[in-house]
């Protein structure tokens, strides 16, 4: 076991490697589908101890044994809470963790404010997007922007680059082919960029990937990040999020999740259920016709748009021939099993991470866990785009005006 003083913090390190600044050579969005992943970020708030421990149980139960895993808290009682409460089970099998204090208020969301790159030829980490910061940021997602430079004096971020675009790591999946973005993106943006063009060019620099923008025929999105309602599986297939046709029906959540008592009745209104049903439909519509097989999974809104019952909030990696999925469960068993089901017959072992402690919260598994480090498969090389995506940004060919995306909602 090694010690390392991180912002004044003298905190346990166990297998530390200092990250080396490497040559970016074409550095590019690290996809949710593809090899093996090697690292991953987590945020620990003793606050949230509570809700945070069955979705930390069954990850540290799950996840592989050869991986590091990087917790970043807030104060050095955090950290040691964390080693109290999870340094065993953390490290099981060998794994390497890097334990950090960093001195200031952060949320549980890993994703959002940091969005990790990698090198396109060698799959090393490449320098990791840090975005704008938006005026409607609360104080831990600020603090959270400001970290890059002091992770990376750390040796804990291989480096990192500023951007001007309004963007979250929620709002971005990818596979080894394109990125996805939900037209809210460029709608909070498009006071920020002289022209589309100015954009469509900082998007390009910053994806490394042609992208596909997400919109129903309105230019409005289900939900503020498209990491909620959409799954890329491959190069082939996409997961869309489909609403259920029963008006009133029951959903369990919360520590009463399986009993009677804990059912919560939501009922959206009639206008609000065709709005959300419609704006999902066309989206699975629109990667229809770009050529991809859409396969639809369940998921329920909130009235108030505060919480999301979703299974296209997932991490996945393929071991050799084997794909796993890590996918939140809601003790829901009916729509727990349906998206069990889904996930099989693409072929996907299901390893179930129970988010019924921090899904009213805004997020699931991808929210809470950061792959900032994924190995390429042995062999393998990038498969070309289904026939209908070749060469082409889709969206931007529209105008600005005309994508007219709600006002984003932020984890």
């Amino acid at each position: 076991m090694a010690f390392v003083i991180l912002f004044g913090v003298t905190v346990p390190v166990m297998g530390h490697t200092p990250a080396v600044q490497t040559r970016e050579t074409n550095p590019v969005i690290i996809p949710d589908t593809g090899g093996p992943i090697a690292q991953i970020v987590l945020h620990y708030v003793s606050e949230f101890a509570t809700a945070l421990s069955p979705a930390y149980h069954d990850l540290f139960e799950a996840l592989p044994r050869d991986i590091t895993i990087q917790v970043l808290c807030p104060f050095p009682t955090d950290a040691q809470a964390f080693l109290a409460d999870w340094g065993l089970e953390a490290t099981s099998g060998g794994r390497r963790l890097q334990l950090c204090s960093v001195g200031c208020p952060i949320s549980i969301w890993a994703r959002d404010r940091r969005i990790p790159r990698q090198d396109h030829s060698s799959a090393r980490p490449a320098n990791t997007i840090v975005p704008a910061c938006p005026a409607i940021y609360e104080q831990d997602k600020r603090n959270e922007v400001l970290l890059a430079g002091l992770l990376q004096d750390r040796g804990l971020l291989a480096g990192f680059c500023r951007s001007d675009v309004c963007i979250e790591g929620g709002d971005i999946v990818s596979n080894q082919v394109r990125v996805f973005i939900g037209a809210n993106v460029i709608q909070q943006n498009a006071g920020w960029f002289a022209t589309g063009n100015l954009l469509d060019q900082e998007l390009l620099a910053l994806f490394g990937r042609p992208y596909v923008i997400l919109a129903d025929d309105y230019g409005s999105v289900p939900w503020c990040h498209a990491d909620m309602y959409v799954t890329p599986v491959d190069q082939e297939v996409m997961l869309v999020g489909s609403l259920p046709q029963v008006l009133n029906s029951p959903v369990y959540g919360g520590n009463d999740s399986a009993t009677d008592e804990g059912a919560t009745h939501i009922c959206l209104s009639l206008e609000m259920q065709a709005e959300r049903a419609a704006s999902l439909d066309a989206i699975a519509d629109q990667l229809t016709g770009l050529g991809y097989q859409v396969t639809r999974t369940p998921v329920v809104l909130a009235p108030d748009n505060e919480w999301m019952i979703t299974y296209n909030n997932v991490i996945m990696e393929q071991r050799g021939k084997k794909r796993v999925v890590y996918m939140p469960v809601y003790q829901i068993p009916h729509l727990d099993e349906q998206a069990t089901s889904i996930y099989e017959c693409l072929g996907f072992e299901v390893q179930p991470i129970d988010v019924s402690g921090i899904y009213q919260y805004g997020g699931a598994v991808r929210c809470l866990v950061n792959v900032i480090e994924r190995r390429s498969l042995a062999g393998g090389i990038e498969a070309s785009a289904p026939a209908g995506l070749s060469g082409t940004n889709h969206g931007l060919t529209e105008s600005l005006s005309a994508l007219s995306g709600r006002r984003p909602l932020h984890r």
